[in-house]
């Protein structure tokens, strides 16, 4: 816990680089976990990510990303997407040991969108949280939803368990959808292929409700 105090304490990117090359070997998977999501925080930590200064920190992430949790996975993931660092041998490494997980809803969002912003894509990791999803689609909020569905079709996967488990949620909860929500949601199915015709009724219904004109004009 101490340590990672020290981490979050570090003033800049810089200090907290020098604390990760002075005592990398005491640090555990949080800790990693945490420096890493601190040096992504940090605008002065962005150049650190591709010129070479985080490379210790980032082989050290590659390593406990075997052993991560979910949480931890997520958190890494998010570094990556954040700073669009597409660093091969992490991000199989988080995938990997993503393929050994069962996700909350919140995670298998979390996980796939950030995944398909930096346009990664790991088929049976897909296919796995597919699962997972379509089983818990109904403890997911709309939020989720919807970016679970934009992370599918930005990386092209079509699970058609997930879309159509997808596709009820939206329409029988187009109400709790905010207006990019839904769009990213009908966007997802248009980019797949995907003609619901429900999905586009509700959408129909929607019209009356409080969503913006961009929001709209979006789901066009």
């Amino acid at each position: 816990m101490q340590l990672n105090r020290e981490i979050i304490r570090a003033r800049t990117a810089e200090d907290l680089l020098a604390l990760c090359k002075s005592r990398i070997d005491e640090f555990n998977n949080i800790n990693v976990a945490t420096a890493l999501n601190q040096l992504a925080k940090r605008p002065d930590g962005l150049d650190a990510w591709h010129n070479g200064e985080a490379t210790l920190l980032i082989d050290a992430a590659t390593n406990f990303a075997e052993v991560g949790s979910g949480r931890e996975l997520a958190s890494m993931a998010w570094c990556c997407a954040k700073v669009q660092f597409s660093h091969q041998p992490l991000l199989e490494a988080i995938s990997s040991r993503a393929r050994q997980q069962n996700f909350a809803p919140q995670g298998i969002s979390n996980v796939s969108w950030r995944l398909a912003t930096i346009k990664f894509l790991d088929v049976p990791l897909m296919t796995l949280l597919a699962t997972q999803a379509t089983e818990l689609m109904w403890e997911f909020d709309a939020q989720c939803v919807a970016n679970t569905a934009w992370a599918y079709a930005s990386l092209k996967v079509n699970e058609k368990s997930l879309m159509d488990a997808a596709g009820e949620y939206a329409v029988t909860r187009t109400d709790k959808f905010a207006a990019q929500g839904l769009a990213n949601t009908v966007w997802a199915f248009a980019t797949l292929g995907i003609r619901n015709e429900p999905l586009l009724d509700a959408i129909v219904m929607a019209v009356d409700k409080d969503f913006t004109s961009q929001g709209l004009a979006n789901t066009a």
